[in-house]
């Protein structure tokens, strides 16, 4: 996928002190940064329609900036805030606040008209959110509502995993998920013991308003973010509260994700305080499991080391937790597609994800995979049913 902002970026460093542009030190640049082999004509398309003249004059700091010269029209006493001049720049208040100022002002019209010209140059900066310790705890600390769920009265000696990989809520929509979420409460209607349900790995497609990931790659939108949010909630808290009706225990586990670390993260703390009669695990550790019976299950979302190590990974980190097990099993997800190695009786799954096709899907061509929900149940000892929910 083309960057173009990287491409500005690197045409403004490179104009600077000199009355040239070199489109092949550019091209060497880009290249070196993304991993490709495009030709300087190729990279000079990229600021096709762009404004290059603006471009020699902005200037490249630690953070991208964005120039702008207009002509102002005020009244002689009026003062305009930050706020004012960056939207007759014609940009966002709640994106950008204002680095450097200048101007230069002169009366035009009658003495009735009291009108003063400004001819106002600006550099505008990104508006920075710090998302720091005091924030989310305030944020955790909010009252929420408790949700009290009837138990019913069926109840069988299984455990159901209910794998929820890469759902990526924002490129889905609730609808989309609909069939999905009807077919995993009928079988969650069949009544357990334990229910364990994953959460986060991506089940947001972006991390924040900019439509960016936690890992900074531009894949969405503001307004993504914002459906993403409506649409996850809908879906999980149905399944959340009917998981809880119709089992002895019920347990959320977040998995950190590559794309939605931050804002799962949050939603996981804000159900952890909404469902207190469920058992939760928020922490941010990497490699995760939980027991039922004689059954080992190992979390982790994929993006972090290599599948065909995963199961020497979890033996190094948890032997003792293994050695009375009879069933040990590794399951990650991030791959989009399924994947099985049996080796020295531990089993390492990669779980496919129901989500549909993207960029990055066709990329890296995870393409033709089964658009499924995986659920696992387990009795005391072993794994005894494997279901792939489709619609």
């Amino acid at each position: 996928m083309k960057d173009v902002e990287l491409v500005k970026r690197l045409y403004i460093e490179n104009i600077q002190d000199k009355s040239v542009v070199s489109w092949q030190e550019i091209a060497d640049e880009y290249n070196r940064i993304k991993g490709t082999k495009l030709k300087p004509n190729g990279i000079r398309h990229y600021l096709d329609g762009i404004d290059k003249e603006q471009l020699k004059k902005m200037k490249i700091t630690d953070e991208s900036t964005h120039y702008s010269e207009r002509y102002i029209e005020t009244g002689t006493s009026e003062r305009l805030s930050d706020e004012d001049i960056i939207l007759r720049h014609g940009l966002d208040p709640a994106y950008w606040e204002v680095s450097t100022l200048g101007s230069t002002r002169s009366k035009i019209g009658g003495k009735e008209d009291d009108i003063i010209n400004t001819y106002q140059k600006a550099n505008f900066k990104p508006r920075v959110f710090k998302l720091d310790e005091k924030t989310i705890s305030e944020l955790c600390k909010r009252e929420t509502p408790k949700v009290i769920i009837e138990k019913q009265t069926s109840r069988k000696s299984y455990c159901l995993e209910i794998q929820l990989a890469d759902l990526h809520y924002g490129v889905n929509s609730f609808e989309y998920y609909r069939r999905y979420l009807e077919k995993i409460v009928k079988i969650v209607h069949l009544g357990w013991d334990t229910i364990i349900i994953t959460t986060g790995g991506d089940m947001i497609h972006v991390d924040d308003f900019k439509g960016r990931t936690f890992n900074d790659t531009l894949v969405g939108s503001k307004e993504m973010l914002l459906n993403a949010y409506d649409w996850c909630m809908a879906f999980y808290e149905t399944l959340i509260e009917e998981c809880i009706a119709y089992s002895n225990k019920a347990k959320l586990i977040y998995v950190v994700g590559n794309h939605d670390t931050t804002v799962s993260w949050l939603i996981a703390k804000k159900w952890e305080d909404k469902y207190p009669q469920c058992e939760h695990d928020t922490s941010l550790e990497q490699w995760k499991w939980f027991k039922y019976g004689k059954n080992f299950i190992g979390l982790t979302h994929g993006d972090k080391g290599k599948f065909k190590n995963f199961a020497q990974v979890f033996n190094a980190l948890f032997r003792q937790e293994m050695a009375d097990c009879t069933n040990i099993e590794v399951h990650s997800q991030d791959k989009h597609h399924e994947k099985a190695l049996s080796e020295y009786g531990i089993t390492t799954r990669i779980i496919t994800s129901p989500s549909q096709m993207t960029e990055y899907i066709k990329e890296n061509g995870f393409v033709g995979n089964r658009k499924a929900i995986e659920l696992f149940a387990y009795d005391e000892k072993n794994l005894q049913a494997h279901y792939f929910i489709e619609p």
